[in-house]
């Protein structure tokens, strides 16, 4: 009879850990995923508001329309990203063969890949201590820094497997590996947000400038009222309904020149059709309630600013 081999016995170590991964995997992604969109969808959106002078607290928004107002925004940047990650394993698989039989060549290209990461390194951190002055609008600070310690990690990579010299010792204990890796994706994750929210909120803010530059971005509105409403600003006119005597109408107030720029916590967030950021324009909170009629239309005139 021929006995079958036996299936190698894990350690309680490896098992520990495997379990940890898969727990990582099934709980934590879902909800840092999640977290991360909803992060976004609140940069954008604070900062779109903010520009018309409404606080984000009086919107009463849902960690669900953070997640939906945070899709469009970050749909471009991943797409970038995933096709830069496409375009460049290839070249990295390229890079290795060509340096896997040239030791000398692979220790140039690893020390020069490593000097561009401490360069670039060195200039995010002197921009965060303000020694070197950047652009507020770009992310600069955050993306010096990730591509510097991501050159640098690839650079430790690169030549270990071209040169099988390591800047780590082999015997390196599994925990302390472990450790090591998740500092180094931790600190990446943690710029990558940084970089993203910094590119949100001038996304959000240049998406505030294009409401106001485009009024067909905005559907405009109608209101009418039993009374009168005193609803003021540039470009608004208020109309007093004509009264019959047989027939006597609910609205006696019409007003229009008014902009539709958010329905929230039960009230319609209206802006004047000639809103400009000098504080003589207000926002305008109207409850959403059957004492007034709304119309909404849609606005064709490129450059109809004012209704």
């Amino acid at each position: 009879m021929s006995s079958q081999p036996e299936a190698p016995e894990r350690n309680d170590t490896e098992a520990g850990y495997t379990g940890m991964g898969e727990a990582f995997e099934k709980f934590v992604v879902p909800t840092l995923i999640t977290a991360v969109l909803v992060y976004f969808g609140a940069v954008r959106t604070n900062t779109t508001y903010r520009v018309f002078g409404v606080d984000p607290s009086v919107l009463g928004l849902s960690p669900q329309d953070y997640v939906f107002r945070s899709v469009d925004t970050v749909f471009e940047p991943v797409v970038w990203l995933l096709l830069a990650v496409v375009a460049l394993m290839p070249l990295h698989h390229l890079l290795v063969s060509v340096l896997s039989g040239r030791p000398a060549v692979a220790r140039w290209v690893a020390l020069g890949t490593a000097l561009a990461g401490a360069f670039l390194c060195v200039a995010g951190v002197l921009g965060g201590t303000d020694l070197v002055r950047y652009s507020r609008l770009l992310p600069v600070i955050p993306m010096s820094i990730g591509l510097g310690v991501l050159l640098l990690g690839y650079a430790s990579h690169l030549n270990g497997l071209t040169v099988h010299w390591r800047f780590w010792p082999q015997a390196e204990s599994p925990l302390l590996r472990l450790v090591r890796r998740m500092a180094f994706v931790g600190l990446l994750f943690v710029l990558s947000l940084w970089s993203s929210a910094t590119y949100i909120h001038t996304y959000g803010r240049d998406m505030a400038i294009d409401l106001v530059a485009d009024p067909r971005r905005l559907p405009g509105v109608v209101v009418y009222a039993p009374e009168r409403l005193h609803i003021e600003g540039p470009g608004i006119v208020e109309s007093r309904l004509p009264q019959s005597a047989d027939k006597i109408s609910r609205y006696r107030y019409r007003y229009d020149g008014l902009r539709l720029l958010i329905h929230a916590n039960n009230q319609y967030f209206l802006l004047p059709a000639c809103w400009t950021a000098n504080g003589q324009a207000r926002a305008i909170a109207l409850p959403d309630d059957r004492s007034v009629r709304v119309e909404f239309f849609k606005i064709t005139d490129r450059h109809a600013k004012c209704g």
